[in-house]
């Protein structure tokens, strides 16, 4: 698909799906994950009500840009440039560690700033980081392997 025929506005949303932008993204996501635990749930909240609230920005993370999809009128070249992008990210369930990654970054960011930051939220991003990090050598290894 030819960019050139896209409009500006499109051409911006497709660059936040490739690198760097998309993990940018998911980094600033990242950072504004503890923070608004820590308004929910207090500073002290458990370690499993942060893991969950964790899984529940993920799912965030993967629902927004799904219902944006259908309800804003793009353009048939995005849709299909999109659709394209989501055929090989399940194919290699890239988006899955891509997305564990940048979390994992912005968790990271903003711990090594916070004065109030515990051991189970360095244990969550550093999980995202390696996991996060693995995935994302292994998928692109494999798609290198493609070209």
């Amino acid at each position: 698909m030819d960019k050139g025929q896209l409009r500006t506005a499109e051409e911006l949303l497709l660059s936040v799906g490739e690198e760097p932008w998309s993990t940018i993204y998911r980094a600033t996501a990242g950072v504004f994950i503890l923070p608004v635990f820590s308004l929910v749930f207090g500073k002290n909240g458990s370690a499993s009500a942060l893991v969950v609230f964790f899984l529940v920005a993920l799912l965030l993370l993967r629902l927004a840009p799904m219902i944006l999809r259908r309800i804003l009128p793009f353009s048939t070249a995005v849709k299909m440039i999109w659709a394209e992008r989501r055929v090989l990210a399940r194919h290699y369930d890239s988006y899955q560690w891509r997305k564990l990654l940048g979390t994992g970054l912005g968790l990271a960011t903003y711990l090594a700033v916070s004065p109030d930051a515990q051991t189970a939220q360095w244990i969550l991003a550093l999980t995202c980081l390696v996991s996060g990090g693995t995935g994302f050598v292994v998928w692109r290894r494999k798609t290198r392997s493609m070209e």
